[in-house]
């Protein structure tokens, strides 16, 4: 008889199977893999928010620490007790005035697009005073009717108060200079200018001042000249300042859905009601991967029609290595079960075991289950007879 040469490895399919984890245990997985999903994705946005800067890159916004922002001019006032109130809306100004009380100082900045209509909504408000920086025509109009903007020849310059204004006096100076602003108003104070055109109006009643630019107050220039006097002094004249700087595409989008949201406040809940249905559809209709059902077959296939289909494809793809790890496992479960070797034996403990409950030599026993891989159908054949024998020796006993 002739036997495979010995080798060290064991056989292959002679080894520790796969546990099963219980249903309970597969199913008590799914819960812990959602909650750890949404741990992570809070921990993301958690981050995100944090490293999110709280700035922004709007021309004279408070928020904006960039050359053209007005950070700095907000800094101070807030130092010296100044509550600033951000709004880009005609809507979030007028409820922020309205919640300011009688003292609060109204801020626009470079309003140009705004409608006639919102131009005189800011300016009928009950801000205590109004300070229109940079204005548009339609601003300028509504505050100091008859104000337009003027074609100043000192652009860039730094000009002088020369007025009687507390406020331009004690800034004595202010730039560069801008485009200029004139005006037919009468009784109202012109400063930083001369030829009709200046960079400063106020209004008879000091409620309105004109500023013909933002460039002054900007972070860039505020500590020039005489700008941050005058800034903080026209800015800070109440404890409360509500700081616009319009947002035209909002402005104008409110303009054209503010009818349609009076007349049907329902519409701003739909989307998030259609949002919220499409969820709940997605998780009530969406897939779950859980543990297997059990489906009853329409037919039947029964062991011996199985293992020979199996059969015929191990032999139609030659893989004469697997079948005899197979036929060596299958052997050595056998015997195990009748209790000659016990499971998961080591290999010298197979070999001393079954040679002494056999007539087989102990070194034929080995190259049975630990020998090379047969090569060819004649030689699995033969490895297939010679378990059978030793086997068959095994159970007489």
């Amino acid at each position: 008889m002739t036997l495979p040469t010995s080798t060290d490895s064991p056989p292959r399919a002679w080894t520790a199977a796969p546990v099963t984890p219980p249903v309970a245990v597969r199913r008590g997985r799914a819960p812990r893999l959602w909650i750890t999903v949404v741990v992570l994705l809070i921990a993301a946005v958690a981050i995100v928010a944090a490293l999110t800067p709280r700035t922004s890159s709007t021309p004279f916004a408070p928020d904006n620490p960039s050359a053209t922002g007005g950070r700095a001019l907000a800094q101070v006032l807030r130092a010296q007790g100044v509550q600033i109130q951000y709004v880009t809306t005609n809507e979030e100004a007028l409820s922020a005035l309205a919640k300011g009380g009688a003292e609060t100082t109204l801020l626009v900045a470079k309003d140009f697009g705004m409608s006639r209509s919102q131009a005189k909504e800011l300016a009928g408000s009950s801000a205590s005073s109004i300070l229109a920086i940079d204005p548009g025509p339609e601003l300028m109009e509504a505050l100091l009717p008859g104000t337009s903007a003027g074609d100043s020849g000192a652009y860039g310059d730094v000009l002088r108060a020369g007025c009687d204004d507390a406020d331009a006096v004690a800034a004595q100076t202010y730039g560069p200079a801008a485009r200029g602003l004139s005006t037919t108003a009468d009784g109202v104070t012109r400063c930083f200018g001369a030829g009709g055109t200046y960079s400063m109006i106020v209004g008879g009643d000091s409620r309105v001042t004109l500023l013909d630019a933002a460039a002054p107050l900007t972070n860039e220039h505020l500590a020039s000249n005489g700008n941050a006097a005058l800034g903080l002094r026209l800015a800070g004249k109440h404890r409360s300042l509500v700081w616009m700087v319009p947002d035209m595409l909002k402005m104008q989008q409110g303009a054209a859905d503010s009818s349609i949201v009076a007349t049907r406040p329902w519409l701003i809940s739909t989307p998030f009601a259609a949002f919220l249905a499409v969820l709940l559809a997605a998780l009530w209709r969406g897939r779950r991967f859980g543990p297997l059902i059990a489906e009853r077959l329409q037919v039947v296939v029964g062991p011996e029609e199985i293992a020979r289909g199996r059969a015929r494809m191990y032999r139609s793809s030659r893989d004469y290595e697997h079948c005899a790890a197979l036929l060596r496992a299958a052997t050595l479960s056998r015997i195990s079960a009748q209790g000659l070797v016990p499971r998961g034996a080591h290999r010298e403990q197979v070999v001393q075991e079954l040679a002494r409950a056999s007539t087989i030599p102990a070194q034929w026993i080995d190259a049975m289950f630990y020998g090379s891989a047969p090569g060819s159908p004649n030689e699995l054949q033969e490895l297939a007879n010679q378990l059978q024998q030793l086997e068959n020796e095994v159970r007489k006993l």
